[in-house]
Formats: structure tokens, C-alpha cells, sequence
């Protein structure tokens, strides 16, 4: 329910932008929200998925939370000098955004995986309530479109300091027990922040035409990036089989085949209410997008798999090859059929990345598995 939230959050603010803007401002948007996208992610990538593929990392994932201030004012500061080289306020409120708003997830993912999830859901009903504040304003004229996407941007940094108050600012992690992973870092960057840089550097066109069309599967991509956190804990504490997680991959393929059908049935009429200008390009790049979606969500649970057990290095390395082969496709797919091509290489890497992703899984539950048994024996 809180991960719904969060979705819902984050499309009526896409909604409300593009429904109020031309296409390529649209596009300037889009790419803020990617470098959103990649920050909270690597930052997600580097603390709370290291600490949650260590056995006992729940006992204490509370007190992690300052790790994530150096990295994520370090981002502030990119995006700031982002905003002011181009020009587009945008990048300013995204930077001022980005501690508070990675905090948000951090906090957020570590109470679900606490089984705290109504505290999760009073923060996502909390930041949505403001999005929604914002956009009526907006509506109503009181303000610009700019100030409501401020509000989504900076209403995280109030909402986390009430959570950490609330939780009772427990004991900071120091010396050994920090959590913090470059190598897991730089994992996410080669492997699912490829995905992103290979769109961002087509320009503000292509990224707001994908931008758009990946909105309309924004439920699908979420109920992926909100499992994987409980599954790497579970998988990681012996509670989840390769076998059992494919099987909840396939029960779950169903529900998100389902989102993804509906969005594609989307009339015109709807769409160009939903997306404004931005419709027409968002239109042409529902298939493949749908796809992805779906084969990313399979590539997802297969993942999690290997974080809880492979080493973090093997990982690395089969990011890089995949986010390699994602960027070459892309640029080669753009160069060729253009807007089409870049969108239908996407699902086509995911597809790839799912096969390799549940052969890694198999291979390092089976390890696993004969460890723990041989353990056994000679015990």
C-alpha cells in the first residue's frame, strides 16, 4: 500500500508537468527525474541493499541512516551546478531535494522490511497529500507548475526528519559497522543506471518521449523496486528458494501483464488529458515499454537473488557487460530507426539481463546450498 502511494505520487506530478508544458520542456523535466532516479538508486544500492545482504543487517539498518548524508549532499551539489551550467531550475530543486529525499527511501524500504509498514504508509500518505497540495494549487492558479514540482522535491527532507524523530534517532552505526559499498554503488551505475544514461544521452526529446510512455508502467516499475529489498532479506536469511521465487515472479508476471494491457488500451483522447504535448511520443513507445516492464520486473526478483548470495564483485561484472551491451543497443537503435528503435532496444537488453540473471541466481543458490549442507556434514 505504501509503495501504491508512492507511485501515485509520482504520477500525478508527472501528469500535472506534462499536461502544462510543451514536449521538450517536458524533456528538461524528464531528465531531472532521471538524475533522481539514479541517485536514490545508487544510494539504495550502496547502504541499505549492503546492509540487507548481510545475515544480521535488520538488527541495526536504523542506525545506517547517517551514511547517506555525505554521498547524497555530494549529489546535491552536482545537480545544483547541473541547474545553474544549463540553466533549468529544475536541477536546483532537485538538488536541494535529494538528501532529504533519499533519507525517505532509506527510511521508508527499512521499515517495510521491518514490518513497520504502517509508518511507511503515513510517510508515503504524507508526501502524496503534499504532491496533491501542490498540484491543485497549481490548478487553481495560486502558482506556477514549477513550484508544485518543488513541493514533490523538498516535502521528503520534512517528512524524514519527523520519521527519524519518531523512531527515536537510534545509535548510529561507526567504525566496522557501516554499510556503505562502493563496489554495490558502482554496480547500480554500470548495470541499472545504464539503463538510464543510455536514454539521457539521446537529449531531452528522446528521454521526455520515454519518460512519458515509462509513466504510464509506473505501478509495474515500482511493485519491482519495492520487492527486491524484501526479497534480498529473505533470500539472504535462507527464507526464499530459487524455485519460490520464481514462482512468486510468475504469479506477480500476471498482475503487472495486467497494468501493462491496460495502458496500452489507452485511448487518445485520455492520453493527450493525461500527458498534454507529450502524448503522441509516449503513444509510439507503449509496446516496447510494456515489455520491459514486465521482462524487468522477472530480471528484478532474479536479481535480488544474486545480491543476497553472490559476491558483490561477480555482480559487478555482469552489470557491466549487460549496461554495455544496454547503452550500444540504444545508441545503435536510435542511430537507425530513431525515437522506435532506442525504445524497442530496451526490452531486448531486459530480456537478455533476465536469462543471465536467473542462470547467476540458480548457480549461487546452489552454491549456497552446498556450503550450508557440507557445513552440516562436518559439524
Amino acid at each position: 500500500m505504501a509503495n501504491a502511494l508512492s507511485s501515485l505520487g509520482n504520477l500525478v506530478i508527472t501528469v500535472a508537468v506534462a499536461r502544462s508544458v510543451d514536449a521538450a520542456t517536458f524533456g528538461w523535466y524528464a531528465l531531472a527525474l532521471v538524475f533522481v532516479a539514479l541517485s536514490v538508486g545508487v544510494l539504495r544500492s550502496a547502504i541499505l541493499e549492503s546492509v540487507l545482504a548481510r545475515p544480521a543487517g535488520q538488527q541495526m539498518m536504523f542506525g545506517h541512516i547517517v551514511e547517506l548524508l555525505v554521498p547524497s549532499a555530494v549529489l546535491c551539489l552536482v545537480s545544483a551546478a547541473l541547474g545553474i551550467i544549463i540553466g533549468r531550475t529544475e536541477f536546483l530543486m532537485v538538488g536541494l531535494g535529494l538528501p532529504g529525499l533519499s533519507v525517505f527511501d532509506y527510511l521508508r524500504n527499512a521499515l517495510i522490511v521491518n514490518r513497520r509498514s504502517v509508518f511507511a504508509l503515513a510517510m508515503e500518505g504524507a508526501w502524496t497529500a503534499a504532491t496533491v497540495a501542490g498540484i491543485v494549487l497549481f490548478e487553481i492558479s495560486v502558482c506556477k507548475v514549477s513550484v508544485a514540482f518543488g513541493i514533490w522535491c523538498l516535502a521528503p527532507t520534512a517528512i524524514a526528519w519527523v520519521a527519524w524523530t519518531r523512531l527515536g534517532r537510534p545509535k548510529i552505526a561507526t567504525g566496522t559497522d557501516r554499510a556503505f559499498s562502493p563496489l554495490f554503488a558502482l554496480d547500480y551505475l554500470v548495470g541499472a543506471g545504464s539503463s538510464q544514461l543510455a536514454t539521457a544521452v539521446l537529449g531531452a526529446t528522446v528521454v521526455g518521449a520515454i519518460r512519458a510512455g515509462a509513466t504510464l508502467f509506473g505501478p509495474v516499475n515500482l511493485i519491482t523496486n519495492a520487492i527486491r529489498p524484501i526479497l534480498i532479506a529473505r533470500i539472504a536469511a535462507g527464507e526464499a528458494s530459487v524455485v519460490r521465487s520464481l514462482r512468486m515472479a510468475s504469479s506477480m508476471a500476471a498482475v503487472t501483464a495486467v497494468i501493462a494491457c491496460v495502458a496500452l488500451i489507452i485511448p487518445d483522447g485520455v492520453g493527450v488529458q493525461l500527458l498534454g504535448a507529450s502524448w503522441d511520443a509516449a503513444a509510439s513507445v507503449r509496446l516496447p515499454l510494456a515489455l520491459e516492464a514486465i521482462l524487468g520486473f522477472f530480471a528484478g526478483v532474479a536479481f535480488a537473488g544474486q545480491r543476497a548470495l553472490a559476491p558483490a564483485a561477480q555482480i559487478l561484472a555482469t552489470r557491466g557487460i549487460l549496461g554495455v551491451v544496454r547503452v550500444g543497443l540504444v545508441l545503435v537503435g536510435v542511430a537507425t530507426f530513431g525515437l522506435l528503435g532506442a525504445a524497442w532496444a530496451l526490452p531486448l537488453v531486459t530480456g537478455l539481463g533476465c536469462g543471465v540473471w536467473w542462470f547467476g541466481y540458480w548457480r549461487a543458490d546452489r552454491s549456497a546450498r552446498r556450503s550450508t549442507s557440507e557445513r552440516c556434514v562436518g559439524g
